[in-house]
């Protein structure tokens, strides 16, 4: 039952993201997506009706943050790539604007934690956050080259 729960919730997240050619770096990332759906999936223990729900809320909350994320790089790269040039006016409007992105940021969380109220029961919902960071936590374990600890 959870290896069809997987595969199912695997198929989903690469359904509402695919793409038609992605190059290496793409593909990793996609590779990256996958493990987290099944990491999720795995720690939640979500049933196939759980999964199907939510799914694409959190898909879509997933999308709405990196567009969030990309803004602020972008905020911070112009201001590396000019902080000499900048006047203290462009300094604060761009500061003012990562404020104003955080602010979102915290509102989004807040607006999904609603929805997911709606799909899954709030003893998941607190496991979500803790599988998120699990996760987070081993990748970087990965990338430094350490073996994931078993938790």
């Amino acid at each position: 039952m959870k290896k069809i729960l997987i595969i199912l919730s695997v198929l989903a997240f690469f359904y509402n993201n695919s793409s038609a050619q992605c190059d290496e770096q793409c593909k990793k990332k996609e590779q990256i997506k996958a493990q987290k759906v099944s990491f999720i999936t795995e720690k939640l223990n979500l049933t196939v009706e759980e999964a199907q729900q939510f799914w694409p809320v959190y898909n879509e909350k997933n999308k709405k943050s990196e567009d969030l994320e990309k803004e602020e790089k972008s905020i911070m790269q112009n201001y590396k790539k000019n902080k000499e040039t900048l006047t203290i006016k462009e300094v604060e409007a761009l500061s003012d604007k990562l404020i104003e992105l955080e602010v979102a940021s915290s509102k989004l969380d807040a607006d999904y934690y609603v929805k997911f109220k709606k799909v899954l029961p709030v003893t998941k919902i607190m496991e979500l956050s803790q599988a998120e960071r699990q996760f987070k936590h081993e990748l970087l374990k990965q990338l430094k080259g350490c073996s994931p600890s078993k938790e």
